[in-house]
């Protein structure tokens, strides 16, 4: 009735057991991770390196962070904030100037208030700068002396 196992089968049958498994375990854990990894790791928006050198360029920056805040569930946004001096320049305002040298770059005003302006670039579709004077800003920055109506703060998000 019973048949006695050949050599062969019970090579196979010690091959399966001690390699194919673990292997197979391994594998089916190591999807597991990565399929979690992909669904629950966080998402950062961020602004293209070169749109941010391109609104550096408006004048001399003299305070730049970047912070990263919680949007919604597991999104999150970097947001790049610029304090920077015009030199003398500003002889409209530090607004207008800002607006005037963006506008020259293909920057558009997407939107106005009394203190502040929001631009929008074709070149950077989903980038918002918005550009308010230091003093109306409420922002305090060590300005090493320089006169804060030249200065500017700028908040650049993706």
């Amino acid at each position: 009735m019973g048949r006695a196992r050949a050599p062969q089968e019970k090579k196979r049958l010690s091959f399966q057991k001690v390699v194919v498994l673990p292997v197979a375990f391994s594998a089916v854990v190591l999807l597991a991770v990565a399929a979690l990894h992909l669904q629950f790791s966080p998402r950062v928006a961020r602004v293209e390196a070169a749109a941010l050198t391109e609104v550096r360029g408006v004048g001399r920056v003299v305070h730049e962070e970047t912070l990263v805040m919680h949007q919604w569930e597991n999104n999150y946004v970097e947001v790049t904030e610029f304090v920077v001096h015009l030199e003398g320049s500003a002889k409209e305002g530090v607004v207008a100037a800002i607006e005037r040298r963006l506008e020259l770059l293909g920057w558009r005003v997407s939107d106005r208030e009394r203190s502040e302006i929001w631009l929008e670039s074709a070149a950077w579709p989903y980038v918002i700068v918005s550009v308010e004077s230091l003093k109306s800003s409420g922002v305090q920055v060590n300005d090493r002396g320089l006169p804060l109506d030249e200065m500017a703060f700028l908040s650049v998000v993706p």
